[in-house]
């Protein structure tokens, strides 16, 4: 570290009303205590965002049973979409597929982490996605993503409750089964 900043370390300390603890003795427990702060606050966030998730794809899976499903087959001549699952675990939890008739891929609404890892396998991966928003993939094998797309809705409107006569997902997930 650098002396320019340490001395932004004490001015941030001095300014968030934490320098008092540089009078404290010893000087091992405050820095301690001190440590545990971001530590504490860190956690709360991680279990508070995987929260979010959680809620995020629950939202997603019941917008998809109860709205996208009939949308997306509406625009198909075939292999339609037959079911909804979300049995998926580990770094593949944040995501809702649409399981297709007649062999037809898979399509996946991922989110958060799972779009993250799905955008480092891709061919073709996604300059700066937002991952603040849904992301539609495409399944070409087995375990194999061969197309990814950053769709407009954001998690903050897949949280709040998609309304029903919302095309957005369906016109990304059309568009990515027409790819060839």
């Amino acid at each position: 570290m650098s002396d320019e900043d340490r001395i932004a370390f004490i001015k941030t300390m001095c300014e968030t009303g934490e320098s008092a603890r540089y009078g404290h003795r010893p000087q091992d427990i405050a820095a301690q205590e001190f440590a545990e702060l971001p530590a504490q606050h860190a956690r709360r966030q991680f279990e508070d965002g995987r929260r979010t998730l959680a809620d995020t794809k629950r939202a997603l899976k019941f917008f998809a049973e109860r709205s996208l499903k009939g949308q997306v087959n509406d625009g198909l001549s075939n292999g339609r979409v037959e079911k909804v699952e979300t049995r998926f675990v580990g770094q593949w939890e944040w995501s809702v597929a649409l399981r297709r008739a007649d062999g037809g891929p898979a399509v996946f609404l991922e989110f958060g982490p799972t779009a993250v890892v799905e955008n480092s396998r891709v061919p073709r991966p996604l300059v700066d996605p937002d991952f603040s928003k849904v992301f539609v993939t495409r399944q070409a094998g087995q375990d194999v993503i061969d197309r990814i797309a950053q769709t407009s809705v954001g998690l903050d409107e897949v949280l709040a409750g998609l309304r029903d006569d919302d095309v957005r997902l369906r016109d990304a997930t059309l568009a990515l089964i027409a790819e060839d």
